[in-house]
C-alpha cells in the first residue's frame, strides 16, 4: 500500500496552442467532472432518436420496456405476451424510467446507454486523475469518448454500455481501495462488491467473473496473497450475491408460479445456461457468433479507432515506469490484457464485449500521452510516437486491403484460400462486407447516404468545418513537435466524424433495414380489437411499434384461426405466400399492407382472409 500519488502539473498558466489543457489546472475536480459531463450530453444526446431500430437488440429492449410499463411487472415481463426476457433487467429498468420522462421512443431507449457512457468517462476522468495526474485522467476521458466501439453503444439501446459502465466502477473502487488509504480500504472494496452485483444484473454472472479475474491475475502477479485477504473475498461475495438476488431470485420465483416458457428449468437454461455459459462457450446451437482466438486482434484497430495505434507503444512504454506509478500501470495493464485474453478464450465473440476494455486502454495511452507531452523538443515524438504509429497503420492499411482484394473474382484462388483462412481466424467482418459491397449486394446503402445530403447540407458543412480545422490542428501539432496541440487535432476530427456519420448518414442507412413504416401502417390497418399474428416472422420491433402483441404462430395454426371466421391479421413473409394459400385450403386472402424493406427473412405483408361475396 502506499500513499497518492501527488499532483505533478507545474503551476497553472493561461491557454495555449502548445497546452490545450492548461486551462483544466485552474478547476477543481468536480468542475471537471462536469464539464466533462456536460460535454458527453451534447455530443450523445442530438442524436439519440434520429435512426429507427433496425436490428433485434436494440428493440428487444424497447419490448422489454413496453411490456414493464403495459403490465407493471418490473420483475418477469413477458415479451409479447409469453416470452422471458434473456438478460437480467437493471437496462429495463432505466429504460422504463427514461419512458416515463420521454416517452415510449428510440430516444427514451437509447438514453440509458448514454447516462451510463457519461457515468463511465467521468470515473475513467476520475480513476487516471488519482492513480497518475490530471492531464492523464483528461486525456484518457476525452479519447474514451469519442472512440468508435464506445461512441456507438452510448448511442444505442444495448446492455453493453451498462454493464462496461458497472465493470469500471468495480475495478476503479478496487484501485482506490488497494492502492489508498489502508483505513479506508473497506469502504472500497464493498463498493466494488455493490458494482459487480449491479454489473451482473445488467448481463448476468460476466459482470462479477471479469472484474474478480482481474483482480485474481493482477495480486497473482504482484504475489500479493495478503492483498487476496485484504478485499475479503467471502463477505464481499455475499454482497455481490445479494444485489444479484434481488432480481434473479424473485424472477426465478414468479417463473415457477407462472410456468412461463417451462417454468424455473425454462429460467435457469434461457437466463443462465444460455445466455451466460452456453453462448461464450460455444455450447448452443445456432448461436454465440462463435469465431477463432485472434478474433479480436484486428478489430481492436476498429474498435478503438484511432487511439488503438498508440497502444503497442502505450503498453511497451509501461517498461519505464518506476516505484508506485509501475504498480498503477501495471494495474491498468493487466485490466486490458487479463480483459482481452478471457474474451478470446471463449468460444462466443462479439466485438461489442470487448466495451469494459476501453476505459483501460484510454487510460494506457492517455498516460503515453502525458508523458510524452512532460518532454521537450521534437526527439520523443520522432523516436517513438511517429515510427510505431506508421508501422502499425502500415499493418493494418494492409490487412484491409489483402481481405478487400480477396473478395475480388479475379484474385488467385490459392491466396484466396489462405485469406478466407485467416478471415476466419482474425475476423472475417471485412472480407464479408467488402465482398458484399463488390457484388452489388449493399449498393443500395451506397445510395440511401447520398440521397439526404441535401437535406442536412448546414449540419454537414459545418461539421466538415470541423474536420478540417481538426486536421490543420493535428499537422500544426506534428510540425511543431507539440504532442497535446496535435491530439487536439486528432480528437477534433474523430468527433467530428462520429457526430456526421451519426446525424447525417446513420438514418438513411437504417431506414433501409427498418421495418418501422411497415409496422405503422400495420397498426393503422388493423383494428385494436381484431387478432394480429405473426406467422413465423416474429420481430422484437413488432411488439415495440406496434404498442401490441403479435403471437408468432405456425401457418397451419393461422388456417384454424380463419376458419373461426374472425377475421384475424396475419405478418407474413412473401416467400410464404404459397404455403399460406395452401394452408387455407385453397382459400384467397388480401394483402392489407406490404414492407419496402427487403430483410434477411424477406419481405413483409400484411394479409387478411377474403370473405366470400
Amino acid at each position: 500500500m502506499s500513499a497518492p500519488v501527488p499532483e505533478t502539473f507545474p503551476a497553472p498558466r493561461p491557454f495555449t496552442l502548445a497546452d490545450p489543457l492548461a486551462a483544466a489546472r485552474r478547476w477543481s475536480t468536480g468542475t471537471v467532472m462536469l464539464v466533462l459531463a456536460f460535454f458527453c450530453g451534447a455530443f450523445y444526446l442530438p442524436n439519440l432518436g434520429r435512426a429507427d431500430f433496425d436490428k433485434k437488440g436494440e428493440p428487444r429492449e424497447g419490448a422489454i420496456v413496453g411490456e414493464i410499463l403495459d403490465s407493471g411487472d418490473w420483475v418477469l415481463p413477458r415479451v409479447n405476451g409469453h416470452r422471458l426476457p434473456e438478460k437480467p433487467l437493471f437496462y429495463s429498468w432505466l429504460g422504463a424510467l427514461s419512458a416515463l420522462a420521454f416517452g415510449l421512443n428510440e430516444f427514451a431507449m437509447r438514453f440509458p446507454s448514454a447516462l451510463t457512457a457519461t457515468i463511465a468517462v467521468v470515473v475513467t476522468f476520475a480513476l487516471g486523475e488519482w492513480l497518475f495526474n490530471r492531464r492523464t485522467g483528461v486525456i484518457a476521458a476525452l479519447m474514451l469518448a469519442v472512440s468508435t466501439n464506445f461512441y456507438a453503444l452510448a448511442t444505442k439501446a444495448r446492455i453493453d454500455m451498462t454493464l462496461a459502465c458497472a465493470i469500471t466502477l468495480a475495478l476503479a473502487a478496487f484501485a482506490r481501495g488497494y492502492f489508498g488509504d489502508p483505513a479506508r480500504a473497506a469502504r472500497w472494496y464493498l463498493a466494488s462488491a455493490v458494482a459487480m452485483g449491479i454489473a451482473s444484473l445488467s448481463k448476468g454472472p460476466l459482470g462479477c467473473v471479469l472484474p474478480v479475474w482481474v483482480v485474481l491475475v493482477f495480486l497473482a502477479l504482484r504475489r500479493d496473497w495478503r492483498g487476496m485477504l485484504a478485499i475479503r473475498p467471502f463477505s464481499n461475495a455475499l454482497v455481490t450475491t445479494a444485489v444479484m438476488c434481488a432480481w434473479y431470485l424473485p424472477a426465478w420465483w414468479l417463473s415457477r408460479e407462472r410456468g412461463l416458457d417451462g417454468g424455473p428449468e425454462g429460467f435457469v437454461e434461457v437466463v443462465l445456461w444460455k445466455e451466460n455459459i452456453g453462448m461464450p462457450l460455444g455450447r448452443v446451437e445456432g448461436g454465440g457468433h462463435a469465431h477463432g482466438f485472434f478474433y479480436y486482434v484486428p478489430l481492436l484497430f476498429t474498435a478503438f479507432f484511432p487511439w488503438a495505434f498508440f497502444l503497442p507503444q502505450a503498453c511497451w512504454g509501461i517498461r519505464r515506469a518506476e516505484g508506485v506509478e509501475r504498480a498503477r500501470s501495471g494495474f491498468v495493464l493487466v485490466w486490458f490484457l487479463a480483459g482481452l485474453l478471457m474474451f478470446s478464450v471463449a468460444t462466443g465473440k462479439r466485438v461489442d464485449y470487448l466495451v469494459p476494455l476501453w476505459p483501460a486502454a484510454a487510460l494506457l495511452v492517455g498516460r503515453a500521452w502525458d508523458r510524452l507531452a512532460s518532454e521537450t523538443g521534437a526527439g520523443p515524438i520522432r523516436r517513438r510516437l511517429l515510427p510505431g504509429t506508421v508501422a502499425w497503420g502500415l499493418c493494418a492499411a494492409g490487412l484491409m486491403a489483402v481481405l478487400v482484394l480477396a473478395s475480388t473474382p479475379h484474385f488467385p484462388q490459392s491466396v484466396t484460400r489462405g485469406v478466407t483462412w485467416a478471415g476466419q481466424t482474425f475476423g472475417d467482418r471485412a472480407s464479408i462486407s467488402a465482398e458484399r459491397f463488390l457484388q452489388g449486394e449493399d449498393w443500395r446503402v451506397a445510395v440511401a447516404i447520398w440521397e439526404p445530403l441535401h437535406l442536412h447540407f448546414g449540419t454537414l458543412a459545418v461539421m466538415i468545418a470541423f474536420l478540417v480545422i481538426g486536421g490543420a490542428i493535428g499537422i500544426v501539432g506534428a510540425i511543431a513537435a507539440r504532442p497535446l496541440l496535435s491530439l487536439a487535432g486528432c480528437w477534433t476530427l474523430v468527433a467530428g466524424f462520429a457526430f456526421i456519420v451519426t446525424r447525417v448518414f446513420l438514418p438513411p442507412i437504417t431506414y433501409q433495414y427498418s421495418i418501422r413504416p411497415f409496422l405503422e401502417e400495420v397498426r393503422h390497418v388493423v383494428p385494436s380489437e381484431a387478432p394480429l399474428y405473426a406467422v413465423r416472422t416474429f420481430d422484437y420491433a413488432m411488439p415495440f411499434y406496434l404498442r401490441r402483441h403479435a403471437p408468432d404462430i405456425p401457418i397451419d395454426d393461422l388456417r384454424t384461426e380463419w376458419s373461426k371466421g374472425v377475421g384475424a391479421f396475419a405478418i407474413v413473409k412473401e416467400g410464404d405466400l404459397a404455403a399460406l394459400r395452401e394452408a387455407g385450403g385453397g382459400g384467397d386472402f388480401i394483402v392489407r399492407a406490404r414492407s419496402e424493406t427487403t430483410r434477411e427473412a424477406g419481405r413483409l405483408l400484411l394479409v387478411q382472409p377474403r370473405r366470400p361475396k
